[in-house]
């Protein structure tokens, strides 16, 4: 029994980061597997019973489920299962996905990873299947990536899993979706260029393929191309039954279209302004669903285009939505890390709790965009009665008070140099919000690729009548992001903030908003750009994260046993060992660090071995360490007088092993050890206090084996002074050590002839961060003719990275 309308049946939660991409795997009825993968670079498979009857409280929800990395280091982007047809034992009911870190990751139904394809320069977003129509009908993998381009892979071979890239689709205008069309066809969309103020070129593409007779690679020639949309393209799908493709974008607008022409047949607009259309699909029959960044799902029944389509308001933004087989349902993947099935059948709604649950988070999100400042909000702002103490920054400038616990706005009078009161604060605008106290008409949340995968969550203020180029300029400058983001940014706030927002130039382009309302203004003009690299500054930390397997595990517990029995005394007792066992089968867990736990006691054991052992056995722990201090508990502020210690002790390890080096691998291990625990240190709440506070020594020890004649001795320092630079550039401030102290690790460094690309790449954006930071490094490397010339001439040798980053450093030195 069905109802008009689609109702919340089921809400699963993944390992809590937004989910960014889902699968359905086919398994015998009435079971069935959900795999999604998130932004935190994991896989959870959920075992779903499809009979379950959800309307009694104790059942709804009810869901097996197992959450892993699957070898995943960044976002997974993209997933897609292994189709029925596929006879293969290796792969059926098996999956695929596509991860940020530029590969394609096969697993099969024991959801066992099982092949990597390589290939691709930038992150794979997009995924499909494609059956050719020829005498062979064989079935490739599509691929889509931000490296512009999409390719076809042979991953079927009679039993034997291939990762043979046969055909690459080239000359996308940056990110590419694909779609395999049931003709054999390809259909591609890609995100468009930046062209001065605006993004252009976002094109449907239809490629027509053909196997070649000799080589069995594949022929893709361009059968028609469409560039009809106004925003980069996000989407694909197509409707078997109605054999319509559809495409989404950030225009706001679903296109649906001839699926051999790709000619519009006609637009589907979505209501409440342009929101950025993330994904989309097909349930057959005409029917579509649509996810956007405003936080809503839409189904829409394109047999009646004229008709409005169901609006599905979630807590936060949809990045993906996947339809069920055989029953209709769909499946949406949101940012707040929650995957929530709809159904229109009644028998398989949610429990009436769960519902009110969904509708109530809901409520509560949208509250927050519009109730104005909470009263812990307002409890943060400057007090209305110390106004007088209290500059504005320009005439017309806003500032929000706090009066009485009400949040008051004022204006700032230049001729008068005294806040003016315009009114309360209210909430009126659903997309008002306020940034450090500072009230907008518009406030929208940006995320940002960092350097090494990460993705940070920014939020933008913008005022009716501001310049959106200007805005976006300011943002970049105060986030010091990088400056290609600039069109990209303001195209985001003019589609979100409407039509009437001016484009770059536009006269009579108001820089101000009237003083009679009760909202910010962004009167200041936007500071002149500061110059921006690709490269610099690093703004993350890079880590040794290898030898969590089972078999290094082993070796470093059998090691530390064997150093324990040796020793005459300063052993460590059964129970300590017992801990040191207990921690390693923990480490190897890397999928389940989010849900598991380091005793103290475990900490305590490392500790003691690294106070207690000469200097040639404790390199077992401080290997130990270097992956401890991964793991999201133990790094945690808690133990923070742990890492105080440990760091403190590897210091002293290292100055015994350069005042008197130990016979055999300690005389290796202990440096590149103690240098990468550091290096690792960098990133994790409880340890960074330790390695800031002794900084000055970390960096005495990368200088005493920065000469080492041992290759990963060096790639480990080169990667300590690149962290200890990337932190002070987070602290914007390098007054805990000597700038000498870093200009003469870099020249021990560059001057050894010893250090390979990788090793010299990282010196050299260590180097370039810190100037960056401090001024007086920039007069010392000035000063410097040796270094100039390394810069320009001698940096050829170390690869096109390399001489990309000296010549930012020549750039930030004026050379």
């Amino acid at each position: 029994m069905e109802e008009e309308e689609y109702v919340l049946s089921r809400t699963l939660l993944s390992d809590g980061e937004p989910v960014r991409a889902l699968c359905h795997l086919s398994s015998p009825p009435p079971s069935s597997t959900l795999i999604s993968g998130s932004q935190g670079a994991m896989l959870t498979r959920f075992s779903l019973n499809d009979d379950t009857d959800h309307s009694d409280d104790s059942s709804s929800g009810a869901a097996h489920m197992e959450t892993f990395a699957g070898g995943h280091s960044h976002q997974i982007g993209a997933l897609i299962s292994i189709p029925d047809n596929i006879t293969d034992d290796a792969l059926k009911g098996g999956y695929v996905s596509g991860c940020k870190d530029n590969n394609i990751r096969i697993f099969n139904s024991k959801h066992e990873l099982v092949s990597t394809l390589c290939g691709h320069d930038k992150p794979v977003t997009s995924l499909s299947w494609v059956t050719l129509c020829s005498s062979t009908n064989k079935t490739y993998l599509v691929s889509g990536s931000w490296d512009g381009t999409a390719k076809l892979w042979n991953v079927f071979g009679g039993g034997i899993i291939n990762q043979e890239c046969v055909c690459t689709l080239p000359d996308h205008e940056n990110t590419v979706c694909v779609l395999g069309l049931s003709d054999g066809c390809v259909a591609t969309g890609s995100a468009g260029v930046a062209q001065g103020s605006t993004i252009v070129n976002h094109k449907i593409r239809i490629w027509d393929l053909k196997e070649e007779s000799v080589g069995g690679g594949v022929k893709a020639t361009i059968k028609t191309t469409v560039a009809d949309h106004g925003g980069p393209i996000r989407g694909l799908c197509l409707d078997e039954d109605t054999q319509c493709l559809a495409s989404c974008s950030n225009d706001g607008t679903i296109k649906i279209r001839d699926a051999s022409t790709a000619e519009t047949l006609y637009t589907l607009t979505h209501p409440n302004g342009t929101p950025l259309v993330l994904n989309i699909t097909s349930l057959g029959n005409g029917t579509l669903i649509s996810v956007t960044e405003d936080g809503n799902a839409y189904v829409w029944d394109t047999t009646s285009p004229d008709a409005p389509p169901q609006a599905i308001p979630h807590p936060n933004c949809v990045w993906t939505v996947l339809p069920l087989p055989n029953n209709r349902d769909f499946v949406t993947g949101c940012h707040d890390g929650m995957i929530r099935i709809f159904t229109k059948d009644v028998t398989r709604h949610a429990s009436p709790t769960e519902i009110e649950a969904f509708h109530n988070a809901v409520i509560e999100s949208k509250s927050k965009q519009s109730s104005g400042p909470s009263a812990d909000e307002i409890s943060k702002l400057p007090k209305w009665e110390m106004n007088s103490l209290i500059t504005g920054k320009s005439d017309g400038m806003v500032q929000v008070f706090n009066k009485n616990n009400t949040a008051i706005a004022a204006q700032w009078s230049a001729t008068s140099s005294t806040w003016i009161e315009v009114g309360e604060v209210t909430g009126r605008n659903d997309n008002a919000g306020q940034i450090d106290g500072v009230s907008y008409d518009f406030v929208f949340p940006i995320e940002i690729d960092m350097v090494g995968g990460g993705v940070q969550t920014l939020k933008i203020g913008y005022n009716t009548g501001d310049n959106p180029f200007v805005t976006a300029q300011t943002f970049i400058d105060k986030h010091e992001l990088d400056q290609n983001y600039l069109a990209q940014i303001a195209d985001y706030v003019r589609q979100r903030a409407g039509s009437s927002a001016p484009t770059l130039g536009m006269e009579g382009a108001a820089t101000t908003s009237t003083a009679s309302s009760a909202r910010a203004s962004s009167t200041a003009a936007a500071p002149p750009p500061t110059p921006s690299y690709i490269h610099l500054p690093m703004k993350s930390y890079m880590t040794f994260e290898t030898g969590t397997t089972q078999k290094a595990m082993e070796k470093i517990l059998l090691k530390i046993k064997e150093f324990n029995t040796s020793l005459q005394s300063n052993t460590r007792t059964t129970e300590e060992l017992e801990c040191i066992q207990s921690l390693t089968v923990t480490l190897v867990a890397t999928s389940r660090y989010h849900a598991t736990s380091v005793k103290k006691e475990e900490l305590q054991v490392i500790q003691k071995i690294l106070k207690d052992w000469p200097v040639d056995k404790v390199f077992p722990a401080l290997d130990l360490a270097r992956l401890v201090v991964l793991h999201p508990d133990a790094n945690s502020t808690k133990n923070k007088d742990f890492w105080m210690n440990v760091v403190r002790l590897a210091i002293a390890k290292c100055k015994e092993v350069q005042q008197k080096p130990p016979e055999g691998m300690a005389a290796v291990a202990i440096p590149m050890l103690s240098l990468r625990l550091f290096a690792n240190a960098f990133k994790g709440a409880g340890s960074v206090e330790a390695v800031a506070f002794f900084l000055k020594g970390i960096l005495e020890s990368a200088e005493a084996f920065a000469k080492s004649t041992n290759k990963n001795i060096r790639l480990s320092v080169a990667t300590t002074a690149l962290n200890a630079t990337s932190y002070m550039n987070k602290q914007n401030s390098s007054s805990s050590v000597s700038p000498t102290q870093i200009f003469n690790l870099f020249k021990i460094m560059t001057n050894s002839g010893l250090y390979d690309s990788e090793a010299m790449t990282r010196a050299l954006v260590a180097f370039g961060t810190f100037l960056l930071v401090s001024d007086e490094a920039k007069t010392l490397a000035k000063e410097d003719d040796d270094l100039k010339n390394m810069m320009k001439r001698n940096v050829d040798t170390y690869g096109n990275k390399a001489i990309a980053v000296s010549q930012e450093i020549c750039s930030v030195l004026k050379w």
